[in-house]
C-alpha cells in the first residue's frame, strides 16, 4: 500500500466509524451489529476506501469558496 493508499484507508475507516456510531452499530439495511473498521473484510474496507477516494476527488476538483463550504468554513489543511 503507498502512502496515498494509506491516507485513502485512515479517511475509510475515519468515514465508517462515524456512520457506525450514527446508526448505533447496527446497519440501517439490515438490522444486523456491524463491527469495528478493523475487523471487516478486505472488500468491505476496499469499497470504503473506493467511497473515500471518491469524496476526496470531488471534493479536490471543486472551487476554492466550494470546498470552504463543504468544510463549514474550515481550512482543510489545519
Amino acid at each position: 500500500m503507498n502512502l496515498d493508499d494509506t491516507m485513502n484507508m485512515e479517511y475509510a475507516e475515519i468515514a465508517y466509524e462515524a456512520y457506525r456510531k450514527h446508526s448505533n452499530g447496527v446497519s440501517l439495511i439490515s438490522g444486523a451489529t456491524i463491527p469495528e473498521f478493523v475487523r471487516l473484510p478486505d472488500a468491505i474496507k476496499d469499497a470504503w476506501q473506493a467511497a473515500a477516494r471518491a469524496f476526496i476527488d470531488k471534493f479536490d476538483a471543486e472551487p476554492p469558496w466550494l470546498a470552504i463550504r463543504l468544510s463549514g468554513g474550515r481550512n482543510r489543511k489545519s
